[in-house]
């Protein structure tokens, strides 16, 4: 909470440093495709 104050004031987007945290599953995420979100929102429509 405090990370996120901080990163408040400072004008700055806050970063977690998970090298502190060996345990938790690395993840990697790519950048949504538009189309891939309009195929979904297409077949909630249905």
């Amino acid at each position: 909470m405090k990370h996120l104050v901080l990163c408040q004031v400072e004008k700055r987007p806050p970063r977690l440093d998970l090298d502190v945290y060996p345990y938790l599953p690395r993840a990697t995420v790519s950048t949504t495709r538009t189309a891939s979100y309009m195929a979904l929102l297409s077949e909630a429509a249905q």
